[in-house]
C-alpha cells in the first residue's frame, strides 16, 4: 500500500545563488491532505530536496489532484 495517496501539483517561483530567477512545478505526494500552513512548508522542503540549487522558493498555487485508491 502506498503511504503518500494524496497528489498535489505545485507551482513556485524561486532565484538560484546567481541571481537568476524562474518558475517551476511539480507532482508532491502526500500522506495526508494539505490543511495548514505548515503543511505548505513542507512542499518547499520537497522542492529544495530535488532542486537543491535553489533558492528563495516561494510556492505560488497548489491544486490537489485525485487521491489514489487503495
Amino acid at each position: 500500500m502506498n503511504e503518500f495517496k494524496y497528489p498535489y501539483f505545485v507551482s513556485y517561483s524561486y532565484a538560484n545563488r546567481f541571481g537568476r530567477a524562474g518558475y517551476g512545478m511539480i507532482e508532491i505526494y502526500c500522506k495526508k491532505p494539505v490543511e495548514t500552513f505548515d503543511d505548505v512548508k513542507e512542499f518547499i522542503n520537497t522542492i529544495k530536496k530535488y532542486n537543491p540549487k535553489l533558492d528563495n522558493i516561494v510556492i505560488l498555487n497548489y491544486i490537489p489532484l485525485k487521491e489514489l485508491s487503495e
